[in-house]
């Protein structure tokens, strides 16, 4: 029985987050388990898809208060996320995904509010044109204002190995990076021109470069196939 769960990461057991790093260890190469952890703890919410008594599926995120040109911006920002292959055909996280967002707009509708994702894989990022009218980077025409909140915050939080130039996070110590079966592409998508533009803009996926991005989170930038997952109630909420 498929549960998912969005709670927050205070809630998380110390069995559920050795879970976690042993799904994500067996996707992920080069891990260290200090660095799993500590990532996890600064986040705020956490979304575990669970099928029995085993995690299949998670994501972390932190809220916080960035400004930026003297304005106050609410940013959300994607830590790890990982899906089990054999549950790629079922969906599990865009949903629950959603289901945070429509309470996130609701409870903050007065803020300028913006998701800062950074991946080292395609299919994470094709969530932003399948799913949103505007981002950064992106193919067509590059909203300037957006690049701008999106440089000061990569380079704020990331400031040792963030490159504007490129948008790209090398990191100089350990990284991760996917095993080889996550890194290639399927055939039916490679000529797919969101998937060519990614890999085109982060060339090094492979060794574990990640690739910077921003969206605003608001339903006029949100496209239609995205509303449904807004109303997503088939989860539990842990506050």
């Amino acid at each position: 029985m498929i549960v998912t769960r969005i709670q927050r990461q205070s809630r998380i057991t110390a069995e559920e987050e050795e879970q976690m790093f042993r799904l994500h260890a067996c996707f992920f190469r080069n891990l260290d388990r200090g660095l799993f952890h500590g990532d996890l703890r600064e986040k705020d919410w956490v979304i575990t898809v669970s099928d029995g008594p085993k995690f299949v599926a998670f994501s972390t995120i932190r809220l916080y208060q960035e400004t930026v040109d003297d304005r106050s911006l609410r940013i959300l920002f994607s830590g790890d996320t990982i899906v089990h292959p054999e549950y790629w055909s079922r969906n599990l996280l865009v949903p629950p995904f959603g289901a945070f967002l429509a309470r996130l707009m609701e409870e903050r509708s007065g803020e300028e509010i913006y998701w800062f994702l950074i991946t080292k894989g395609h299919r994470t990022f094709m969530s932003l044109p399948v799913f949103f009218r505007q981002f950064v980077p992106t193919l067509e025409d590059e909203p300037q204002e957006w690049k701008r909140i999106l440089d000061t915050i990569a380079c704020r939080r990331f400031p040792d190995c963030y490159d504007p130039s490129t948008g790209i996070i090398s990191p100089s110590g350990q990284r991760d990076f996917l095993i080889p079966e996550l890194v290639e592409v399927a055939d039916a998508r490679k000529e797919g021109r969101w998937v060519r533009f990614f890999q085109e803009k982060n060339p090094g996926y492979v060794r574990g470069d990640e690739l910077c991005c921003l969206t605003r989170i608001s339903r006029e930038n949100i496209r239609p196939l995205g509303f449904k997952f807004l109303e997503f109630k088939d989860c539990l909420w842990l506050d």
